[in-house]
């Protein structure tokens, strides 16, 4: 099994003017929202990409599904198949049952499959030092799939990131435009049309970019050598094995 890193940093972008825009907006309507405007979109990007949406838009693509559970997948029938319960896996499902435990009947694999595979290979590690550095990794012994993964959760967390800006944004001008119909001091009426400047400046610097929220500032990788199993841990694993049997021995008097 190894990793395949990629290496993501925030998009330059002006935050500090968004930052300003929508607190402008907020003290013209009245409402505070502060605690809003101090929302870091990298870490965002970095929380969705394991996110039941992002899951759900790789769940969509056929080609990828066939290939990443190619093992219920047939390709003659061009069907789902359940896999085979081997006799260990029948006793522990029987043993999780007496227990009480859910054990859930196989199903054609979706978006809840796609999360839980991210969920257990897929992690982000932050230096604390340097939060603006991500590395994105993904445990595999399927590399050119894993590079392909890390692309697409990737896009897809971004463009989720970029629409949903998009969506609170077209609200904010909409109401604005609905403010500056109604308002008659010049000088609240000033202030509406310098945000809604700003407003419309940001939903095109938002649509014009190819990266949102986070770019990609080192492509996929994959490591020198396995992360697992490591052979070190096997050597000391077959030494403390080989010493339990010769004292086992040695005491029962067998050798």
């Amino acid at each position: 099994v190894y990793s395949v890193q990629m290496i993501v940093t925030p998009v330059n972008a002006t935050s500090s003017n968004v930052s300003s825009q929508i607190s402008g907006l907020a003290s013209l309507a009245g409402v505070n929202l502060q605690g809003s405007s101090n929302l870091n979109q990298f870490q965002l990007y970095l929380e969705d990409l394991n996110s039941r949406e992002v899951a759900d838009a790789l769940a969509r693509d056929d080609d990828y599904m066939h290939t990443l559970f190619a093992y219920e997948w047939d390709a003659k029938t061009q069907s789902w198949r359940e896999p085979p319960v081997g006799l260990l896996a029948s006793i522990k499902m029987a043993i999780l049952s007496g227990l009480g435990y859910p054990v859930h009947k196989w199903h054609p694999p979706d978006g809840l499959s796609v999360q839980g595979y991210l969920n257990r290979d897929l992690t982000v590690y932050q230096e604390p030092r340097h939060p603006f550095i991500a590395t994105i990794s993904l445990r595999t012994s399927n590399i050119p799939l894993a590079e392909v993964t890390l692309r697409k959760v990737n896009k897809l967390a971004d463009d989720h990131l970029r629409q949903e800006a998009l969506a609170r944004t077209s609200k904010y001008i909409s109401y604005l435009t609905n403010q500056l119909q109604t308002v008659t001091l010049a000088g609240q009426r000033d202030a509406i049309t310098t945000t809604l400047s700003d407003q419309e400046k940001y939903a095109m610097m938002a649509n014009a970019g190819d990266s949102y929220a986070a770019q990609v500032f080192d492509r996929p990788s994959t490591t020198a050598f396995p992360v697992s199993p490591r052979p070190t841990a096997v050597y000391l694993s077959w030494i403390v094995l080989c010493w339990v049997l010769g004292a086992i021995l040695i005491l029962t008097g067998h050798y």
